[in-house]
């Protein structure tokens, strides 16, 4: 297994950032392109939409969350991190009048352009922000015994993946981590965010 770039096995996409530290199963052809890009560019020709059918299907989109947003505090939920991709995304949602709660997971390893990044765009687009850092959040409501359920199911999880022995291979671990994740954040999504209420 490949865990540093300075490993002398260590190779990186030429068009890509993905390497095989973060895949060990990526393959390579003699340019030095990766098999993620190959794979991304079957799947943009076959599900990607350009122009007016692009716009289309985004106005569609959003009539729906609009609609069932219909009675609720919020239209939709945008996982914040202050990165490129969810201060954009933040941008549109504003653009096509979305009423949105951003949620950020500061797991502790926040740099502070990121949280410079986040308070700014939440300023600038007038959004409502849910922070989760395992014992305090910014909205303010009395979350105590919803949140430890929360945390109480995290620790075990992260306790699980301390045990080496519950996988047969690193591969396996990374794939559960994955499936985790989500779980642990619908959990979060579906006990604290979504019960919001005018």
């Amino acid at each position: 297994m490949i865990l540093s770039e300075k490993d002398p096995l260590y190779r990186q996409c030429a068009i890509s950032l993905m390497d095989n530290i973060a895949d060990p199963t990526i393959t390579f052809d003699d340019k030095g392109i990766s098999n993620y890009y190959y794979d991304y560019k079957k799947e943009e020709a076959n599900q990607t939409l350009i122009g007016v059918d692009a716009q289309k299907k985004i106005d569609e989109i959003i009539h729906t969350i609009k609609k069932d947003g219909v009675g609720k505090k919020y239209d939709c939920i945008i996982g914040v991190s202050g990165g490129i991709d969810s201060t954009y995304l933040c941008y549109k949602a504003k653009e096509y009048g979305l009423r949105v709660l951003c949620v950020h997971f500061d797991n502790g390893w926040n740099s502070q352009d990121a949280v410079n990044n986040i308070e700014n765009i939440l300023k600038k687009l007038d959004f409502v922000h849910y922070q989760n850092t395992g014992c305090e959040d910014s909205i303010g409501n009395d979350y105590d015994y919803k949140k430890k359920t929360i945390i109480n199911f995290i620790n075990k999880v992260k306790f699980y993946f301390t045990q080496k022995e519950n996988f047969e291979s690193d591969k396996d671990l990374e794939i559960l981590k994955d499936k985790v994740m989500v779980e642990v954040c619908s959990k979060i999504v579906n006990v604290i965010l979504l019960e919001s209420k005018e």
